[in-house]
């Protein structure tokens, strides 16, 4: 058997193994664009997390798991689609291909006369005519190039690289394909471990919030002893509400009224109060007595931090 038939028959069996490798690429890149969606996903559920968590959550362990799940789980998607998109089209061997027999950048005569101009998408215009008079001139040279399939020897090169290029492209869709489950099985595991810590960051805070915290302030002829902590929500979602219990003496010879209080929180910030219920003027202390009260106060305007300690506003 001659050399050209033994081409001719090894080009035959390479055919179905250049279909089979085909199939393969397909799968993979099957499998890669489901990535996007789970990319997609991940920013969806991020986005919902967090307007959930910014709502009034009276729990911080609750509140700062979802921050926490909320931001990790949208970054993780953005990684991931920003890694798919850059991975789209992007095999930097593709120039140096000169399969013409199986690939249509190497096997029109001109392939870029084909391409229109970016505001045909809106509209052909001259682009129409001008395409149409590109393939009418190139179909001849095309089918001139066409009868080198019939060059066994040049149909066989076709062939054993048309497959080499697919065992390439194969190798790259499998290489994008581990980089995208990397991605996303490492941000599942980082997105874990930061909610996990948002978690127990957010107990330790609730732990100190329920805590009551003494209070000890004199004040000129006032002295006032008791403690202080911080309420549950109420049904109307105020999270923000104080309990006093105090013990207010009152050494002058006069009646003074129920002092008004500000809090400080974590920032340092001055947050006024203001007593629920009743007001301070209509709250008195008799001369050289002590009265014992248990008062709710709530801040006046948005809090945004908790408060850490009390003092008596200045007059």
């Amino acid at each position: 058997m001659s050399e050209s038939a033994d081409k001719e028959k090894i080009s035959s069996r390479l055919e179905a193994v250049i279909s089979a490798v085909t199939e393969r690429i397909h799968y993979a890149e099957q499998r890669r664009s489901n990535f996007s969606s789970i990319g997609g996903v991940f920013v969806a559920t991020g986005f919902a997390l967090l307007t959930f968590a910014f709502s009034k959550i009276d729990l911080l362990a609750v509140k700062y798991g979802f921050i926490a799940t909320g931001f990790s789980v949208f970054v993780v998607g953005t990684i991931v689609l920003y890694a798919y998109a850059r991975q789209t089209n992007r095999y930097p061997w593709t120039s140096a291909t000169k399969t013409w027999k199986w690939f249509y950048r190497d096997a029109l005569p001109e392939e870029k006369k084909f391409t229109p101009k970016w505001w045909s998408y809106f509209r052909f215009g001259g682009e129409k005519k001008r395409i149409q008079q590109e393939y009418a001139r190139q179909l001849e040279p095309f089918q001139k190039s066409i009868e080198r399939v019939g060059n066994g020897e040049e149909n066989f090169r076709q062939d054993v690289e048309q497959l080499y290029v697919l065992h390439v492209n194969e190798k790259y869709k499998n290489l994008h394909l581990s980089d995208l489950r990397k991605i996303t099985e490492r941000g599942l595991v980082a997105t874990i471990a930061i909610a996990a810590a948002a978690v127990v960051a957010g107990y330790s805070c609730d732990v100190w919030r329920a805590q009551p915290k003494v209070l000890a302030i004199s004040a000129g002829a006032m002295k006032i002893n008791g403690e202080w902590r911080r309420l549950a929500c109420d049904e109307n979602g105020n999270c923000d509400r104080l309990l006093l219990r105090v013990t207010l003496q009152n050494c002058s010879a006069s009646e003074i009224a129920l002092p008004t209080f500000t809090g400080i929180d974590d920032a340092g910030v001055e947050v006024p109060l203001q007593i629920n219920g009743a007001a301070s003027d209509l709250l008195k202390i008799p001369p050289h007595s002590s009265v014992k009260q248990l008062v709710v106060m709530s801040p006046v305007g948005l809090v945004r931090a908790p408060i850490r300690t009390l003092r008596l506003t200045q007059e």
